[in-house]
């Protein structure tokens, strides 16, 4: 819980855009595989997905899962394409912001392992997504796209209902396989709303 406090008191996503202390400029982890702006990242996107190598989780009933998760944008990766987080409790903490979503609230998507983070920020006309750097207490705006926050919503909640399957079949159980069963299903519910 204090990674989560410590991001979001580094300031919202659309106040530090508005005051310009972040950089478009890409570099780092994101910068590696392939950088998420350019001409073609002003345009909406549809083409976005939480992507969960569910054969390569490992954990047990009595310790974290842990595994590649990663957000897709169009061919672009962030934070990467090979990133290792704990994709139970990182889709748990976005599953609970869905409602939000479908309310037109802004939301922040952090990853654990990590400094970085996705935000969708509503706007007159539509949503963005912003993909972010948070390293060194300051915030870096790697890329950001027009984007339909529903696109989001559903590409979340289907992660999270993929995760929770794979988990049971394994006979994985806890108390975050628990709540994150609760917010894929209450996540599908509002994606239907959003429509």
């Amino acid at each position: 819980m204090a990674f989560l406090f410590e991001q979001h008191s580094r300031g919202t996503t659309r106040d530090r855009l508005r005051s310009n202390q972040c950089s478009s400029h890409a570099t780092g982890h994101a910068a590696e595989a392939q950088c998420l702006g350019g001409p073609e990242a002003r345009r909406v996107t549809e083409h976005f997905e939480v992507v969960v190598d569910t054969y390569r989780l490992q954990g047990t009933s009595h310790r974290n899962v842990t595994g590649p998760v990663a957000v897709r944008l169009g061919d672009a990766w962030f934070p990467e394409r090979e990133w290792n987080d704990f994709p139970v409790i990182v889709l748990g903490w976005w599953v609970r912001q869905l409602p939000d979503l479908a309310q037109g609230i802004d939301g922040e998507f952090a990853f654990m392992d990590g400094p970085f983070r996705f935000s969708v920020i509503f706007e007159a006309g539509g949503a963005r997504i912003v993909f972010e750097d948070l390293h060194a207490d300051q915030l870096r705006v790697v890329s950001e796209a027009a984007i339909s926050a529903d696109v989001v919503a559903g590409a979340i909640a289907a992660a999270a209902k993929g995760v929770v399957k794979a988990c049971e079949g394994r006979g994985w159980t806890s108390c975050d396989i628990d709540e994150l069963r609760m917010g894929a299903i209450s996540g599908q519910r509002e994606q239907r709303v959003m429509r």
